[in-house]
């Protein structure tokens, strides 16, 4: 879509005149002085299915002149130098699919679609968005949200178009990509429909498309799947999880997590126990003290089903 549709009819386009913008709920995540390198801590830990993933060999891209004077020009570099390349990752474990102008994947009408959706697809079920991203011409003001106080009519806009998108497909996870910045978003919504609370916290990570030395935007938009892949897996999953014969309090929405509540208090990794990942199938199973709990039934206890097959 071009900046001047995005901007002159923010709310309209969505479909929704009560969007909020971001208010004072916007973390940004940065490392080493927010100059080169980003800080991941939001985002579930990499686990060995992610080694597994990122063991998988890509070609890379030829070079070439760019210049990016239209929202096509980004949108073209994008896909040569940074989906491309990352999508092979997510060929087979699990298989992960890029579509282009897809609708909300539900049984609501609507008009508007965002330009990218990465989507997987479980067995017998329907398709579900890991990660939602827009492309635009120059319009991200780096400045304004690296200080995470959005206050220019522009940049308000903006904000309030990529919260539509994220409400509209139910989807925490969302970049947008003007040219020369990569901008991304993480709604820390416990249920889906806070999404749309004006204070629901938001992580935000900015990448310039020209960071040598730093994070790249490769390695941001892999890890940002991961975290969208991880919360599809805990809609997935056993609902309420069950510890100690115990269930949990909640499942947090934008991680897929388990939470418990012991004493008046929540808790991650309830009793000591943690989560690991089986490469093998990417199902989740339950630690202690580093080993693997075992039901009375004798079976492992899963927290996460098996994505795909060895």
């Amino acid at each position: 879509m071009s900046t001047k549709q995005a901007t002159q009819h923010p709310r309209r386009r969505n479909g929704r005149r009560n969007i909020s913008p971001f208010g004072t709920s916007l973390f940004i995540r940065l490392a080493n002085g927010g100059r080169l390198l980003r800080d991941f801590g939001a985002f579930l830990p990499e686990e060995a299915d992610d080694q597994r993933r990122t063991s998988v060999l890509a070609y890379p891209p030829n070079q070439q002149s760019w210049r990016m004077d239209t929202e096509a020009d980004a949108r073209h570099w994008f896909y040569h130098e940074v989906s491309d390349v990352v999508m092979p990752a997510f060929a087979s474990y699990p298989p992960v699919v890029q579509v282009s102008e897809a609708k909300p994947f539900s049984e609501e009408n609507i008009v508007q679609v965002v330009d990218d959706s990465f989507t997987f697809k479980p067995p017998g079920g329907s398709q579900m968005p890991l990660v939602i991203g827009e492309f635009k011409r120059n319009i991200v003001d780096y400045n304004e949200w690296q200080t995470g106080k959005i206050a220019s009519s522009l940049q308000i806009s903006l904000s309030r178009e990529l919260r539509g998108y994220a409400v509209k497909y139910n989807c925490p996870q969302v970049f947008c990509f003007d040219g020369y910045t990569l901008l991304m978003l993480q709604f820390k919504a416990r249920k889906p429909e806070a999404i749309a609370d004006e204070d629901c916290d938001i992580d935000c990570w900015l990448f310039r498309r020209r960071n040598p030395g730093g994070t790249t935007l490769r390695y941001a938009l892999y890890r940002l799947l991961a975290q969208g892949l991880r919360r599809v897996q805990g809609q997935m999953s056993r609902s309420p999880a069950l510890l100690n014969s115990q269930e949990c309090k909640f499942r947090n929405f934008y991680t897929g997590e388990p939470i418990w509540k012991i004493d008046g208090v929540l808790h991650r990794h309830p009793w000591g126990m943690y989560r690991a990942v089986d490469p093998k199938d990417g199902s989740i199973y339950w630690m202690y003290n580093g080993q693997p709990v075992w039901g009375e039934d004798g079976l492992l206890i899963l927290d996460g089903p098996p994505l795909y097959t060895s």
